[in-house]
């Protein structure tokens, strides 16, 4: 079976029957899972919950995190052992954010970012991120009992951004580039594709997207102008009247609430399309330019089987496994690049002889 490295506690790890790793653009934390079956030395495997884990798949590195929990029995003729995790962006997640007066005056993402996650001995890093996005936000405060990536979050969606994380465990806050995987196309024709498929569905997405906020008041901006903010984006895709209404936590401009409302449908369009394959292995590309496939990259897809034809396609999601039925390979959620990449709607597929093309 292709190599896949565990390394927990400082201790490698061998004999497991199943490893998945998952990551995703939509998540900023990365998760595994392990398991194996002992049927004849029965020994115990010395892993507990908060141990320190890596994993390392095909020689590269595919997480680096903590155990969250294990679970571990055995019958007369086999003795089982699971465990599960994350990575290290977890804490982030879970744990509640915490800054001296609990607010924020004039401070861009990159600061508050700064602030919150160096208790946890986390880095950052910014990625793709505009003028607008990296401008000092008037107020930006911590609501009672949220996470720390709940408080990135609100400002995130505010600026146009995601938050993910890398294998290292580094925060990552921006938008996908242009990271084109260094060879070829996913198509039906493909010997590596072990399955294909593609969903299509517009029930979540809307006409007009308003986003209603305030921002701070001030000797000049006071009254309707603190209160009255909005920002608005049209999806021509959706020809009915079907507006959406929501509001923005917190304080923000009017130019981040029509980027908010932009992000807001832009996202929509990225979950009303998604197409997804399972290819055998971890890796895409050759020689020196081989790598694990990760969320982030853009994928050419060349396949009439699903109605698609020369698109590009920005790579979402990735859950990479291995057990011994099916070997090692890897399951690939793809959507349009523009879902998670910038501020103009999303591309609509034209049609010719039955094939859709961006």
């Amino acid at each position: 079976m292709p190599n896949a490295e565990i390394v927990i506690d400082g201790r490698g790890f061998p004999g497991w029957k199943s490893v998945r790793v998952s990551s995703s653009l939509e998540q900023v934390a990365d998760s595994f899972d392990l398991s194996f079956t002992d049927r004849f030395q029965r020994k115990p495997y010395p892993i507990d919950e908060g141990d320190a884990c890596q994993i390392r798949l095909a020689g590269r590195l595919a997480l680096t995190g903590f155990v969250d929990a294990v679970d571990f029995g055995y019958s007369a003729s086999s003795h089982d052992f699971t465990c599960r995790g994350r990575s290290a962006a977890a804490d982030a997640v879970d744990a509640s954010a915490i800054w001296r007066s609990g607010h924020w005056s004039n401070a861009t993402i990159g600061r508050i970012a700064a602030d919150l996650l160096e208790p946890f001995g986390l880095k950052f890093r910014t990625e793709n991120l505009d003028t607008l996005a990296t401008r000092p936000m008037d107020r930006h405060g911590i609501e009672l009992g949220e996470s720390v990536a709940e408080c990135l979050g609100r400002f995130a969606r505010k600026i146009g951004a995601y938050i993910t994380s890398e294998p290292d465990g580094t925060i990552v806050i921006g938008r996908a580039g242009s990271n084109v995987v260094p060879t070829g196309v996913l198509s039906g024709k493909a010997g590596n594709v072990l399955t294909a498929s593609r969903s299509s569905d517009l029930s979540q997405r809307f006409s007009h997207y308003t986003a209603r906020g305030q921002r701070a008041g001030s000797s000049t901006v006071f009254g309707d102008a603190a209160r009255g903010q909005a920002g608005t984006a049209a999806d021509p895709r959706v020809t009915r009247y079907r507006p959406l209404l929501f509001s923005v936590d917190g304080h923000a401009d009017g130019e981040r609430l029509e980027r908010a409302a932009e992000w807001r449908r832009n996202t929509a369009a990225g979950r009303s399309l998604r197409v997804s394959y399972t290819v055998k292995g971890w890796t895409v590309g050759e020689g020196p330019a081989e790598q694990l496939w990760r969320p982030g990259q853009i994928v050419r897809v060349e396949d009439p089987l699903l109605r698609l034809t020369a698109i590009d396609l920005l790579l979402v999601s990735t859950t990479m496994t291995l057990d011994v039925s099916g070997g090692s390979r890897t399951a690939l959620e793809l959507a349009p690049p523009e879902s998670l990449q910038g501020t103009e709607p999303p591309k609509e597929p034209s049609v010719r002889d039955g094939v859709m093309s961006w």
